[in-house]
């Protein structure tokens, strides 16, 4: 009995490769050739397959001919290195045009996948191995626009606007550090200043898509006031200004200030509200003094703060 021969192709959707076809064999194609088809899921710092992909199609065509379609699930987590493999049998032969399309979990038309790509003039041989490798481009891709503010600390809220899509699945990143974050009333990104982060380039991830980068945001790791103490008398007023460093150690002369306050120290162990009631302040860090005592002034970029002391005599 005459053993057919049996070529081996191996296909993995991975971000940032180029499509390998070893060199054919002078040999006229033959039948018998095998396809195995392996998609690494996300890991997104090497590919780009969007979060809310639950399933990839898998096309091979010929001359407009289908001949393979196949449907390759999203792995269960825990799954090893998240692969997801599907192999099948076909005739060993040239020109094959090679398609892959993911697709949302009950996504209701499979006209527009919300990734795709495609490699033409794959040849498969027997006995050989072919590689092709797809790089799957997503259908949207976010668009940052602005942002405010252009500073902050970690957990300092950030408005970014532009467009994002309509995915549920947002994420902030500056630098390599992101934070999850939603979209308001007006299709804006709001999310916080990620912990760790640190002063870099600012963008957006929509679904697992990343933006391009947007411009830098300047992450504080100090924040200090002037004056560092005051005296006034009932009735004057003077204003804080905040000054701070960011992550490179370069000064930023007007931090961006998430809320003042005017604490009692005295009150500190004491339940109920710590404020004081020696003056008031504004959101911009002006004191109005009105009776005399003593109180601290807090600032604050999200966690990060800075404080001063305040007497009226």
């Amino acid at each position: 009995m005459r053993r057919s021969l049996v070529a081996l192709a191996a296909c993995s959707v991975l971000l940032g490769c180029r499509t390998v076809v070893p060199a054919a064999s002078p040999s006229s194609p033959g039948r018998g050739a095998a396809m195995e088809v392996a998609v690494r899921w996300p890991l997104r710092t090497t590919q780009v397959i969007p979060l809310s992909a639950e399933t990839i199609w898998l096309r091979v065509e010929k001359d407009g001919e289908v001949l393979q379609d196949v449907l390759i699930p999203r792995p269960e987590e825990g799954t090893e290195s998240l692969v997801a493999t599907s192999s099948f049998f076909m005739d060993a032969v040239t020109g094959l045009q090679v398609f892959a399309a993911a697709f949302q979990a009950g996504q209701a038309t499979a006209d527009v996948p919300i990734a795709s790509d495609m490699v033409a003039g794959v040849d498969l041989y027997p006995n050989q191995r072919t590689v092709v490798t797809l790089d799957l481009k997503p259908a949207v891709k976010p668009l940052v626009s602005s942002f405010s503010p252009s500073n902050g600390g970690p957990g300092a809220p950030v408005v970014v606007r532009g467009a994002f899509g309509a995915s549920g699945y947002y994420q902030l990143a500056i630098g390599q550090t992101r934070r999850s974050g939603s979209l308001d009333s007006d299709g804006n990104l709001v999310a916080s200043v990620p912990a760790g982060a640190l002063t870099g380039p600012l963008s957006v991830l929509a679904d697992g898509v990343p933006s391009a980068e947007a411009g830098t945001f300047r992450v504080l790791s100090a924040l200090a006031l002037a004056p560092f103490s005051a005296k006034l008398k009932p009735g004057q007023q003077l204003t804080f200004a905040a000054a701070a460093l960011d992550t490179k150690g370069v000064a930023v002369s007007s931090p961006a200030i998430t809320r003042w306050e005017l604490l009692d120290p005295e009150k500190f162990s004491l339940p109920g509200s710590p404020e004081s009631d020696i003056g008031t302040l504004t959101p911009e860090g002006a004191f109005t003094a009105t009776s005399p005592g003593v109180a601290w002034i807090y600032a604050w970029s999200g966690y990060l703060f800075a404080t001063a002391s305040v007497t009226v005599e």
